[in-house]
């Protein structure tokens, strides 16, 4: 665990979940490590080490059952963690829908929460916009408007 610690703190993630996950089997101590190294950090940097925990459950090698479940479980319980799109080209094509569910579900919820937010940022800067416009007439003298 202490080299494992050693390694996080030198921004070597990959040997640290490699001893976590193969050497010591510590499935929750890998996901809280993914948390600690990634607190107050940007979202891209926590959602590469999520996905490097991924890819190290589904790697290559020996493919362990528990291994499996770490997986699913990592999936589901921290679905916002992951780009939906990349986690379903790493999954193995037997897994059935009703086993990724919870992962899913979430997926999509963040998906369209991203695209309504980006909707309403766009219809507050057009009303911004319309603001403007009808300030800058409003300022310039009569004799400068048409009148239809």
């Amino acid at each position: 665990m202490e080299s494992a610690i050693l390694h996080g703190k030198l921004e070597r993630h990959e040997e640290a979940l490699h001893i976590l996950v193969h050497e010591l089997a510590d499935f929750p101590a890998a996901e809280d490590y993914c948390l600690w190294r990634s607190e107050g950090r940007d979202p891209p940097a926590r959602q590469r080490l999520f996905h490097l925990l991924l890819a190290m459950y589904l790697g290559p090698g020996p493919s362990a059952p528990e291994l499996a479940v770490a997986a699913v479980d990592l999936l589901n319980r921290h679905a916002a963690e992951f780009d939906a799109a990349r986690v379903l080209q790493l999954l193995p094509g037997t897994w059935s829908v009703q086993l990724l569910c919870p992962f899913l579900t979430g997926a999509v919820r963040d998906s369209v929460h991203a695209r309504r937010t980006t909707q309403v940022a766009v219809g507050l800067a057009k009303s911004e916009n319309l603001i403007y416009k009808y300030d800058k007439v409003r300022a310039q003298p009569s004799r400068a408007r048409r009148v239809i």
